[in-house]
């Protein structure tokens, strides 16, 4: 039973894959279309002048409503994130998803399997997961192979959660300079 019960998850997120790709979904103004080919990534590492005290690389942040949004590049299309300490991964609505889905930057090799999680409200849902390969925060740090559910919702927040911030050695929130320091080693 737990074959018959796994070959109908991966039928599902592939189903929902397809679905998703073909659904007319609207406009969401955090979208800053910014396609980067793949030589962008190939030697994007941070450079001497991005280093700043104590072997920090600061990233400045924008506030919204009380919360920390940082700009992020997913497999080379540009979102802001909210910087969010308290979600154990990150997360994408399905209109994040579809953009990446229909610019060829998330294939079928990409659907994960998925999550059962505890939204804001108290309940369980389960989410699909997508592998995004190249994560870029602030233009500056890259993350590869980075996991995200991915949110029904297409109006859901992007959430830049613990499945990124627990590969770094620790951040700082400077409220002063409005920067997020991240110690990388």
């Amino acid at each position: 039973i737990g074959m018959i019960m796994r070959k109908q998850i991966i039928i599902t997120n592939i189903a929902l894959l397809f679905v998703l790709l073909f659904t007319s979904c609207g406009n969401k103004s955090n979208y800053e279309y910014s396609y980067e080919d793949e030589e962008y990534y190939e030697d994007y590492y941070p450079d001497d002048e991005t280093l700043i005290e104590d072997d920090y690389i600061a990233i400045a942040y924008q506030e919204k409503n009380g919360v920390k949004l940082l700009p992020v590049s997913i497999n080379g299309l540009g979102f802001y994130m909210i910087f969010d300490t308290g979600c154990s991964t990150n997360l994408i609505s399905r209109l994040e998803f579809m953009a990446l889905v229909k610019n060829g930057l998330i294939t079928e090799e990409d659907i994960l399997e998925p999550i059962q999680s505890s939204i804001a409200d108290g309940s369980v849902v389960e989410m699909p997961v997508v592998r995004l390969k190249k994560v870029i925060v602030g233009n500056k740090i890259l993350f590869e192979n980075v996991e995200a559910a991915v949110a029904d919702n297409v109006a859901a927040d992007l959430l830049l959660g613990n499945e990124i911030l627990n590969r770094v050695k620790s951040y700082e929130i400077d409220n002063n300079e409005q920067v997020i320091k991240f110690k990388l080693w």
